[in-house]
């Protein structure tokens, strides 16, 4: 009995190690050691990690070639498509190219094909290449997978000339495809065939593929970890987020680390809080990140009212809409995902440290909040005011020392001083400092400061709209104003009550600045068109402006006048080519139409008579 048992464990330990050493390291029966010498480890070892799989036959087919579908999943699955720490990223990507992938009818790989767009390491235009009007089926060309491996590498950006492709058969190789063989011809990825000939146009066999894509997986040897971004200090460069088990990761964002977008490469300022994040490590160290939207359906702003955190955890809010200025009086309650991220004034938190009265914004996705950004009731802004809008509410734009601009609405009991006396809205101006104070997101109180300047030039152009402008050619250079509201005109000669609508190009005005605001203009009323032919007796290119001695038809007086060109000016000689002021020399003979006011001719055209 005893011995009997003794040999049935003997024989179940056989069977076990056979099965591991079968599945560990038996060969395919048609992938013999003696001919495939070159790619048998790299084929036995791609199909222990299941990337390259072998036949229900137990066959591997080394021959036959790959398609172009089949070489796509397999470099995806090399790249980590199938790894377990990135399976929260990976539903992302299938959420988000759904739509795309299902118009090609494939039937596998529609996974794979996300991640890699996601990846960037191919681009919708170019899937339809792959795998579109029917060629999914057909062989991977060589010239395609060094174009493949190369954008897998992330190394697209910096490729080597072409001109040094010394293959054989270099004149066949595409010319949208040189640079990426020579670089993986000197990274060692793919060598040539016979006599000195890349092949670009034949296909890949399986046993090549598994030798490329053991390469491959030697140059990456990628790592993941996936999160939320609670948030991107741009100053620090560190990055932080949050993991579905509530853990933080924080990483320092240095140069080399690629940072991406739906695919496209994007910079550290354009992170945002809410991101979800697969970063991939090389050698222990942060390589890339790769960021996909929150997949938003909604944003809610409001006053936090209440909070529950036993069983199902939700929030209570008092909305507030978009031109609210006071929240609603009712309160919406919000459940809360698992993994909710939570900031309060900028620093990461949690659920437990929320407080009611505070002022949040929600971000919501599926019906329940993802993130939320908390900060005190009160707060504080201060900066250079950089735009006032009027419709549909009143509103202004604010932007910090750190450059960032942000838009606040203007609560109704709102307190408003500017250069210590009480003003009201329409008293502000572009360029005004502010200091201003926030009560759940509304300006309860703003504090302007404005500097006052005055400049003269010639009137070019009057932009009479909502936000009207005006340009002046101010010692040779165009600049433009915004118009305040309630500014003052003045026109010599007239009554007094002007407005706009009485301003005239070509004339001379003299203009009051607060901050960069136009306040007031005053100009000389323009006369009739003048026209003036003499002979030029001085130019300065410099202030657009020249002289020309004449003798005035009517008076039998021999005078010199200023002209003044201008950016709306028309300069052309006797053939109606157009000219510069530098072509106008003193001796010139020349013809000068324009308007005079203040003493000087502004002029509309001038043409060159020899």
């Amino acid at each position: 009995m005893k011995k009997s048992k003794i040999l049935n464990i003997f024989v179940s330990l056989t069977v076990v190690v056979c099965l591991v050493f079968t599945t560990a390291y038996a060969a395919f029966p048609d992938v013999p050691e003696d001919r495939y010498n070159w790619a048998v480890e790299a084929i036995n070892s791609m199909a222990d990690e299941g990337i390259i799989k072998g036949y229900e036959d137990g066959t591997f087919q080394p021959e036959k070639s790959i398609s172009k579908l089949e070489g796509l999943v397999l470099i995806a699955r090399v790249l980590g498509c199938d790894a377990s720490e990135n399976e929260i990223f990976m539903d992302e990507a299938k959420y988000m190219y759904k739509d795309i992938i299902e118009d090609y009818e494939l039937s596998f790989g529609e996974n794979e094909l996300a991640y890699l767009l996601l990846k960037g390491v191919i681009t919708e235009e170019e899937l339809e290449v792959y795998v579109g009007d029917g060629n999914s089926g057909t062989p991977l060309m060589r010239y395609e997978v060094a174009m493949l491996l190369t954008k897998a590498l992330d190394a697209e950006d910096n490729l080597p000339s072409a001109s040094a492709l010394t293959y054989a058969d270099a004149d066949s190789v595409p010319a949208t495809a040189k640079k990426y063989v020579r670089y993986v011809t000197e990274q060692g990825l793919m060598n040539g065939m016979e006599d000195n000939k890349f092949s670009p146009n034949t296909g890949v066999t399986r046993a090549q593929a598994a030798v490329l894509l053991k390469k491959l997986q030697n140059k990456t040897n990628y790592q993941f970890r996936t999160g939320t971004v609670v948030e991107m200090d741009t100053v620090t460069s560190i990055i932080r987020l949050k993991d579905s088990e509530g853990s933080t990761i924080s990483h320092s964002i240095l140069p080399n680390v690629i940072l991406r977008y739906d695919g496209e490469r994007i910079t550290k300022a354009e992170i945002a809080s809410g991101y979800n994040a697969s970063i991939t490590y090389k050698d222990a160290e942060v390589y890339a990140i790769d960021f996909t939207p929150s997949l938003i359906d909604d944003y809610v702003y409001g006053a936090l009212t209440s909070i529950t955190t036993k069983g199902t955890m939700s929030i209570g809010v008092a909305v507030m809409g978009e031109n609210d200025t006071e929240p609603a009086a009712e309160k919406t309650a919000y459940k809360l995902t698992d993994d909710v991220v939570v900031t309060v004034d900028g620093e990461d938190a949690s659920v437990g440290s929320l407080k009611t009265g505070y002022y949040v914004k929600l971000n919501i996705k599926s019906g329940k909040v993802k993130a939320i950004e908390a900060e005190q009731r009160q707060s504080s802004v201060s900066g250079t005011l950089a735009g006032i809008y009027f419709d549909p509410v009143f509103k202004i734009a604010v932007t910090n020392k750190s450059g960032d601009t942000s838009e606040y609405l203007l609560k109704d009991s709102a307190t408003i001083t500017r250069n210590g006396k009480s003003a009201e809205a329409s008293d502000l101006t572009e360029g005004d400092i502010v200091s201003v104070t926030l009560d759940y997101g509304r300006i309860s109180k703003l504090t302007a400061t404005s500097k006052t300047s005055t400049k003269s030039g010639v009137i070019t152009e009057i932009l009479i709209s909502s936000k009207p402008k005006l340009t002046l050619t101010i010692e040779g250079e165009d600049v433009t104003y915004p118009l305040s509201a309630t500014a003052e005109f003045s026109i010599t000669g007239t009554d007094g009550t002007n407005t706009i609508y009485d301003l005239r190009t070509n004339t001379v005005a003299t203009v009051t600045i607060e901050s960069d605001t136009i306040t007031k203009v005053t100009t000389t009323a323009a006369t009739e068109t003048k026209t003036v032919t003499g002979e030029v007796v001085s130019v300065t290119p410099a202030a657009n402006v020249f002289q020309v001695k004449y003798t005035d038809p009517s008076t039998g007086v021999t005078q010199t006048d200023s002209i003044l060109v201008n950016s709306k000016t028309t300069i052309i000689d006797i053939n109606g080519k157009s000219q510069k002021i530098s072509a106008l020399t003193i001796g010139t003979q020349v013809t000068v139409y324009g308007t005079i006011g203040s003493g000087i001719v502004a002029a509309t055209t001038v043409m060159k008579l020899d």
